[in-house]
């Protein structure tokens, strides 16, 4: 394999990890900052109308 070859499937490689490293972080903030809706949402479902 030449040596051009190898430091394009290198920087490929470098260019999903961090494809997938964004990814994660989106995923890790999502489930941040929605786990909150959840409670809220059954909250309002049992609260005004059950009282």
């Amino acid at each position: 394999m030449p040596a051009y070859r190898v430091g394009v499937v290198a920087a490929w490689v470098l260019v999903a990890l961090a494809a997938l490293a964004a990814l994660a972080c989106l995923v890790a903030v999502g489930r941040l900052t929605r786990p909150g809706r959840r409670p809220r949402r059954e909250r309002s479902r049992r609260g005004p109308r059950g009282r």
